[in-house]
C-alpha cells in the first residue's frame, strides 16, 4: 500500500465535486447549493494517493453537505482494518469537520493563509 511520508497512515483522499443542472420544475430547493449559487447533483469520490477511484458516491441533491454524504456512505467500513485500533487515514477538506469524531482516521486539511 502507498502511503505519503508526512502522513504515514493515510492512503487516500476524499472530496466531494459537483455537477451543474438546470433548474428543476419541482423541488428545486433540493437542487440548490448555497456555496456554489447554483442548482446540481453532487458526486463524492474517494481515491488513493496514486489516484486509483476506490468510491464514488453520485445523484445526491446539491443542497446536501459534504459530512452527510460521508456519513451515509460505506467510508467508515472502506477504512477500518482488522485491527479495532487502527483504520487507514485519509485527507479531507474543511467540508468534513466533525467526521474525525465517527471516523478517528479522517485528517482534515486546513486552508493555506493568504498572506
Amino acid at each position: 500500500m502507498h502511503t505519503c511520508p508526512d502522513f504515514p497512515d493515510v492512503v487516500g483522499a476524499i472530496d466531494v465535486t459537483t455537477i451543474k443542472i438546470e433548474k428543476p420544475s419541482r423541488n428545486w430547493k433540493e437542487y440548490y447549493s448555497y456555496k456554489h449559487s447554483y442548482h446540481c447533483f453532487k458526486a463524492q469520490l474517494f481515491v488513493t494517493l496514486r489516484g486509483r477511484v476506490i468510491d464514488i458516491v453520485s445523484g445526491i441533491k446539491g443542497a446536501v453537505h459534504d459530512i452527510t454524504i460521508a456519513k451515509q456512505s460505506k467510508l467508515e467500513q472502506m477504512v477500518k482494518t482488522n485491527d479495532p485500533n487502527f483504520s487507514y487515514g485519509f485527507l479531507c477538506d474543511r467540508g468534513y469537520v466533525g467526521l474525525q469524531h465517527k471516523i478517528p482516521s479522517a485528517v482534515i486539511c486546513k486552508k493555506k493563509t493568504k498572506r
